[in-house]
């Protein structure tokens, strides 16, 4: 039963991290789902999609942070929190 118990924690906690990495929700110990989809769905019923182009020019730094900040108060803004740099394409 422990070990049963330790696997469920440790898949939660994936699911809670994989989540929070990518601006989403973990839904998890629940057997009603009705509210974690409503909140799903309001949650991505209205949104901005936002895209940038990097001003850095170091290669080496493959994994680089994001920060997302609003002026607006009362806003809620999920994002994910770094993004790596995809290989340099060798067919060249």
């Amino acid at each position: 039963m422990v070990e049963w118990q330790n696997h469920v924690v440790s898949t939660q906690n994936s699911l809670r991290t994989l989540a929070e990495l990518t601006g989403g929700i973990a839904v998890v110990n629940q057997n009603d789902f009705r509210k974690a989809l409503q909140k799903i769905d309001a949650e991505t019923s209205d949104y901005y999609i936002v895209g940038f182009y990097s001003n850095n020019p170091d290669p080496l730094k493959k994994r680089r942070k994001i920060e997302v900040r609003v002026k607006r108060s009362g806003m809620n803004v999920f994002h994910k929190t770094f993004y790596t740099l995809r290989p340099p394409d060798s067919k060249k």
